[in-house]
């Protein structure tokens, strides 16, 4: 929310006009009606990325009906602004979004406005890349990335990514079982979550149901598309596995996770979450993001990219 309000105040003081939920939807109105309108209305819908938006299943519906209304980016009506490592799923990905990682808060003020301000520009005068230099000439005052530094940041951000997204279901998961568990007096000293919301799918009542049909669409939704794409990664740059020691571990871990979903979680309209750890013999590695961390911090030219504050939504 911090960042949502930092870029809504940013555009207003620019002449822009805006409509943020955190400032136009006092408690009391119905959001989905407001936002409705602000998004019929606006010349632009502003998707702040970070993973704790992605792992959302409610910003969905919000950018996909500017993404509807505009499907080839003619109009530039969906701008995505990143402001947390993180990597956009789905149609999401094809639009180019607006990067502030690593900016200082001048910098990002000035690439924001550049950034959202209509149509493509193009400098007055194009500055040599090699700086006075002949192509290719030594420069010992530039230190290049390691090669294998661009897809384990991208494994980074997919794997913060899906770590929020989980969160966000653990959240839903853990108030489901609360409800369904005070409502017929059990016992939770050892509960087996997707056996017990399993076992109790049938005796829902309407609003532990709808609980129960979100839980299940971030397993169907957010959590396959991206440990999908961590397995495609994994598979398409093999220097991540010799760079990081639990890499091939992860590989297994989302094998089975697949394999299981393919398997056994399409077929049975009861499960709700899907788990692959201990007893399969292939838990999460969660040295995996720890490795990645370090390794890119020791890479030049990555400073600023990790560790910033998550943002929100907002349409103006």
């Amino acid at each position: 929310m911090q960042w949502a309000e930092w870029i809504a105040a940013t555009l207003e003081a620019a002449g822009h006009s805006v409509f943020i939920q955190s400032w136009h939807i006092p408690p009391g109105a119905n959001f989905v009606h407001e936002m409705q309108r602000a998004s019929a209305a606006c010349e632009r819908t502003i998707a702040v990325l970070s993973p704790d938006y992605l792992a959302s299943m409610f910003t969905q519906a919000e950018w996909g009906a500017a993404f509807a209304a505009d499907p080839v980016g003619s109009g530039r009506k969906l701008v995505p602004v990143r402001v947390r490592m993180c990597e956009p799923p789905g149609l999401l990905k094809s639009i180019v979004y607006c990067d502030l990682l690593g900016l200082t808060e001048e910098l990002a003020r000035a690439k924001l406005l550049r950034d959202v301000s209509a149509g493509p520009r193009r400098p007055e005068a194009a500055v040599f890349p090699a700086g006075g230099n002949f192509p290719g000439a030594a420069d010992s005052s530039v230190v290049a990335p390691a090669p294998d530094a661009e897809p384990i940041l991208e494994l980074m951000n997919v794997l913060t990514t899906t770590r929020t997204a989980f969160v966000a279901q653990a959240n839903l998961r853990d108030d489901l079982v609360r409800r369904i568990a005070e409502r017929l007096t059990l016992d939770l000293r050892r509960v087996h979550f997707e056996t017990f919301l399993a076992d109790h799918a049938e005796a829902l009542e309407p609003a532990e149901r709808r609980i129960f049909r979100i839980i299940r669409q971030f397993t169907r939704g957010t959590l396959l598309e991206y440990n999908k794409r961590t397995l495609e990664l994994l598979d398409k740059h093999p220097q991540i596995v010799r760079t990081l020691p639990s890499a091939s571990l992860l590989r297994a871990h989302l094998t089975l996770w697949l394999d299981k979903y393919d398997a056994i979680f399409l077929a049975d309209e009861r499960l709700a979450l899907l788990y692959v750890g201990v007893d399969e013999g292939a838990p999460f590695p969660r040295a995996i993001e720890v490795e990645a961390r370090a390794f890119l911090e020791r890479q030049g030219g990555y400073d600023g990219v990790l560790g910033r504050d998550a943002g929100g939504m907002f349409r103006g």
